[in-house]
């Protein structure tokens, strides 16, 4: 397979991932715009991220189980137009209820691409899906990053809709895009698997770790994603703690740079131990210390070291049985939804009943459970086979 037959696919792919990314960390810094614009209460708009959450996770469950019946060519263009076409919507839309309803199909129409963009770069690029998976993640923490530059700027013009027209016309140009691509000859096929034969797929030990270590890691993510600006304000005014979340998103982008470049060296197992203990010790300090230097480096170090778990043990589960890259993508999703739901709500809990900077203390719990799963992954590997 030539080299220049996958590079369009893997650009296409990385783009999407940048956009989706974009799009997602737009929401939160624009929902005072929403606010002020339709006036509606903050329950309100809190229906918004479950609602664009739960269209995302059956989208993405749906359509990756049956990713073998599907061409990736015309589902990705279609789904690529679907975002734009909601996003054009979200633009124009006089009311919070047609708002709500275009962003949750802007999400839907993308679960589609996430269900079929990885699976699609594991097929082209077998021996080096780990690097590729970590500089699609590379990309996804690029978009995010710029995501509430964008909408700093768009609300510099006294216009935050525009936001969504930009983001429009990236996921135009990409549907036109990939429109015109087809896959290369001699890319192996997806097979579908029926929703029955899940369970069976879940049993397998290489896709329940994998499971596991999603919930846990992304459990801690999504604990500093929602808390660490909120717990930040305890001992550091309100601009420089929501500087420590920016710090975090950034260390992404190099975090997953050299996962990408390492994981072949040394194997996916190290990584992640390397990530759950560094980056343990990270979150130990982020939580112990009260002054901003300090807690900006370990809010970077704690970004730098768990931004290699996701892209790192998807791969891994996915070289595994790769004729179900589809499958098995859904499942991650489904993992780290699970992480991402649970996490921020057992802080909440625990901040209401005790206080945040002790309910903080849950995120080590998970991390700890990554790293005894990852010592008893990397002691397994390392045990030697009977001959």
């Amino acid at each position: 397979m030539d080299a220049d037959d996958r590079r369009p696919w893997a650009l296409v792919t990385f783009a999407f991932a940048a956009l989706v990314g974009l799009l997602l960390q737009t929401r939160g810094a624009l929902l005072p715009s929403f606010q002020a614009s339709f006036g509606v209460t903050e329950a309100e708009l809190g229906l918004l991220a479950p609602l664009a959450s739960a269209a995302s996770f059956l989208v993405v469950l749906v359509v990756g189980l049956r990713a073998g019946d599907l061409p990736p060519e015309r589902s990705l263009a279609l789904s690529f137009a679907g975002v734009a076409v909601s996003l054009v919507v979200v633009w124009w839309v006089p009311t919070f209820g047609l708002l709500v309803v275009a962003l949750v199909g802007a999400t839907a129409a993308a679960g589609v691409g996430r269900a079929l963009d990885r699976p699609v770069l594991s097929h082209l690029y077998p021996a080096e899906r780990p690097r590729l998976f970590s500089l699609y993640e590379m990309s996804w923490a690029v978009g995010a990053t710029a995501g509430p530059l964008l909408a700093t700027a768009a609300l510099s013009l006294g216009e935050w809709r525009l936001t969504y027209l930009v983001a429009a016309a990236g996921f135009g140009l990409l549907a036109v895009g990939v429109s015109r691509l087809e896959l290369p000859a001699g890319v192996d096929r997806e097979r579908s698997l029926a929703l029955s034969a899940l369970p069976r797929l879940i049993g397998r030990p290489t896709v329940r770790t994998m499971s596991l270590a999603l919930v846990l890691s992304v459990a801690v993510e999504a604990g500093v994603f929602t808390w660490l600006p909120f717990y930040a304000t305890g001992f550091l005014d309100r601009a420089t703690a929501t500087l420590l979340l920016s710090v975090y998103l950034v260390a992404y982008v190099p975090g997953r740079f050299f996962a990408s470049r390492v994981v072949s060296r040394v194997g996916p197992e190290r990584v992640v131990l390397a990530s759950a203990s560094g980056g343990g010790v990270a979150l130990v300090v982020l939580l112990s210390v009260r002054s901003v230097l300090p807690a900006a480096a370990a809010s970077f170090a704690l970004g730098f070291l768990i931004s290699a778990v996701y892209p790192t043990v998807q791969a891994w589960a996915t070289g595994a049985l790769p004729e179900f890259s589809g499958p098995i993508n859904a499942v991650a999703n489904a993992s780290a939804t699970l992480g991402a739901v649970v996490s921020p709500a057992l802080v909440g809990f625990a901040a209401d009943a005790t206080d945040i900077a002790l309910a903080m203390w849950l995120l080590p719990v998970f991390m700890t459970g990554l790293l005894l799963l990852a010592l008893v992954v990397v002691a397994r590997s390392s045990r030697p086979r009977p001959q």
